[in-house]
């Protein structure tokens, strides 16, 4: 079978032109698609891009088909999203919870969903924007996040797809602020590598 490959193609800086729309540019596009960071979708790409800058990624790009968010050092790692405040009408401020933890993965070579759910990374970061007010959410202020580290092992151990809040911070020891957030990933990385494969 004849596989149709994608291009790649150069992360967008926001100034190009739109052809046809006089005046209107990429910027444009994502002000009217991620008109702010509180939305469940941007919410989620912006704790992948939190975790990324924490790892020391300096320029990060999601990659939309990948069945795990960021890679660093070879360690594979999984970002997991919640926040208390949605972009709906709540009777009462949501549960902290995340789900999604094993999946069908996608194989470029098989063009196919693998036939079983796994858990398809080495590292899961879980995220909590803590706000519990929406005049007190700030999206763009880190100290408003925090965090979660937990090596694939231990959360495959629980046998569950979904976990809360309270069991991830249990089985973490804690939670930690994204200042702490990369010696926590350097440390419960460790425990990912393949047995004589040093840290660089």
């Amino acid at each position: 079978m004849s596989l149709i490959e994608p291009i790649d193609r150069a992360p967008l800086e926001g100034d190009e032109a739109i052809e046809g729309i006089p005046g209107t540019n990429v910027h444009d596009f994502w002000r009217f698609a991620l008109p702010n960071l509180q939305v469940n979708t941007a919410r989620g790409w912006f704790a992948e891009f939190l975790v990324a800058k924490a790892v020391g990624l300096e320029r990060p790009v999601r990659i939309e088909w990948d069945d795990h968010d960021v890679v660093w050092e070879g360690i594979r790692i999984e970002v997991k999203s919640s926040g208390r405040m949605q972009m709906w009408v709540q009777k009462k401020p949501s549960d902290l919870r995340f789900g999604g933890l094993s999946s069908r993965s996608w194989t470029a070579d098989a063009v196919d969903y693998a036939p079983e759910r796994s858990y398809n990374a080495d590292l899961y970061v879980f995220a909590v924007q803590t706000s519990e007010t929406h005049e007190s959410y700030d999206p763009l202020d880190v100290d408003q996040w925090r965090f979660a580290v937990l090596p694939v092992a231990a959360v495959e151990a629980t046998g569950y797809r979904s976990l809360s809040w309270a069991a991830v911070t249990r089985l973490a020891g804690g939670d930690i602020g994204f200042a702490e957030l990369r010696d926590d990933i350097v440390l419960k990385s460790g425990r990912c590598r393949p047995e004589g494969e040093p840290s660089t």
